[in-house]
């Protein structure tokens, strides 16, 4: 499981502690769950959570939301604050260092442009 960061206090406790019970009158409260259909007490689909991460996206006004992304972006903050590579491997399930370089591309390409403007090359001339 993916922690969740200390700044999480407006997002739903179901989300960030999934382990809690549901209210008892809460249909679907014996389902183990995260993701409840709204018409009825039955899990969500892997396309029913693809529709609705989606559709919050187009709510919050960010495209192309999808739950893959949400691993790309971990891996590229984890490779720009100076993560471990074989700790995000750990907390990736990866078993393979090659998922860090695929994940990691974006981030490789931030951190050597950071690293391009700190030696300031150009005022060396």
């Amino acid at each position: 499981m993916i922690d969740m960061g200390s700044k999480r206090t407006n997002a739903p406790k179901r989300l960030t502690q999934p382990d809690l019970p549901r209210p008892a009158k809460q249909p679907g409260a014996d389902l183990p769950n995260l993701w409840l259909s709204s018409r009825g007490p039955k899990p969500l689909r892997a396309n029913g959570v693809k529709i609705m991460l989606r559709r919050r996206g187009e709510d919050t006004g960010i495209e192309r939301v999808h739950a893959h992304r949400f691993r790309h972006t971990l891996a590229h903050e984890w490779k720009v604050q100076g993560g471990n590579d074989s700790a995000l491997m750990e907390v990736m399930g990866w078993t393979s260092a090659e998922m860090v370089r695929h994940y990691g591309r974006a981030a490789a390409q931030t951190l050597a442009q950071h690293a391009h403007r700190e030696m300031a090359l150009g005022d060396r001339l």
